[in-house]
């Protein structure tokens, strides 16, 4: 399939630092969810794993040079273990491996508990 983390931390950074919905007052976080390895660059062009990677980590940088917090929770088994990692540890967040969609809404609530909000429900 078609993944695109660079440009999904891309808007989300942009939604979060500039929409019209913020509060410029609230804590930025953004919670990233994948479950598979990147492989498309800037505006979705198609490139290779190793590139996608590293607009992701370019994109995560960005975010975090705004102060925005970045948590990564990867869904399954078949994903780029390293780079949520990474991006992670860039945005001075959390990640966590979410091996079955079952084990979501705990995962979920550990995001929110280290950011120290409840989760509504």
């Amino acid at each position: 399939g078609r993944t695109n983390i660079g440009d999904a931390l891309k808007d989300a950074k942009t939604e979060v630092v500039h929409g019209v919905n913020g509060r410029s007052n609230a804590l930025k976080v953004i919670v990233l969810l994948s479950d598979g390895v990147p492989n498309r660059c800037a505006n979705g062009s198609p490139c290779t794993q190793n590139a996608a990677a590293n607009y992701a980590r370019a994109q995560a940088h960005a975010s975090a040079a705004l102060g925005v917090r970045i948590y990564t929770i990867g869904l399954g088994s078949d994903l780029d273990l390293a780079l949520m990692q990474d991006i992670a540890d860039i945005g001075s967040g959390l990640f966590i491996q979410s091996p079955t969609p079952a084990e979501l809404q705990a995962t979920f609530q550990a995001v929110a508990d280290d950011i120290e909000v409840r989760l509504l429900q």
